[in-house]
């Protein structure tokens, strides 16, 4: 089966909910052997998210009948999420943009790449950093879920477009995005700094 792979907390902003709703039926017609994998839960902990969106997202697999078609996996630890990225084919982030809640820069979209797999996502906050578009990824603007469905058919059963897509992410995470790399950086900052406070 090919299977599509959602990480993340299930806040609202994710736009897990929205995708399983009004992306994902397009992708089952066209690749009936896809398995949406959720990892993730409820951020219990935070002081904003309260909403119950694994609920909501119970409700809408039962409704629409796609329990042949979703995996709610809950929460995974890094062993276990380390096996389904490589266990996967495509990652998919269909962030919506809200006002006053930001997505960050996207580890998880690093995280596919580490194991050579693509990503597909919104257009929102930090995640165009996390994503060469049409080099390591797809970006599409945020809830445009006709292109959104398009570029993950489309890269489903394309293997060799999404392989070589999945090469040049893990190319670029190990390359731009290692501790060695970083390091680099810091130090080329601080010898910098250093330079410039010398007599």
């Amino acid at each position: 089966r090919k299977v599509l792979l959602f990480v993340g907390r299930l806040a609202r902003r994710k736009g897990v909910k929205e995708f399983l709703e009004r992306s994902f039926p397009k992708v089952v017609a066209e690749v009936p052997e896809v398995c949406f994998a959720i990892v993730g839960e409820n951020p219990t902990e935070s002081m904003i998210h309260r909403d119950d969106v694994m609920g909501e997202l119970r409700g809408i697999v039962r409704e629409m009948r796609l329990e042949n078609h979703v995996r709610l996996l809950g929460w995974l630890d890094s062993n276990d999420l380390a096996k389904i990225h490589r266990a996967s084919d495509l990652l998919v982030l269909p962030v919506l943009s809200i006002k006053d809640d930001v997505e960050g820069f996207g580890i998880v979209i690093l995280e596919a790449a580490a194991a050579g797999r693509p990503a597909v996502a919104t257009r929102v906050g930090g995640i165009p950093h996390a994503i060469e578009d049409g080099k390591t990824g797809v970006l599409v603007e945020p809830g445009d879920y006709q292109l959104l469905s398009r570029a993950i058919i489309n890269l489903l059963q394309n293997d060799q477009a999404r392989l070589a897509l999945g090469q040049h992410a893990q190319k670029r995470a190990r390359e731009e995005f290692s501790w060695e790399f970083i390091i680099r950086k810091h130090e080329s900052v601080l010898d910098s700094l250093m330079a410039m406070e010398a007599p």
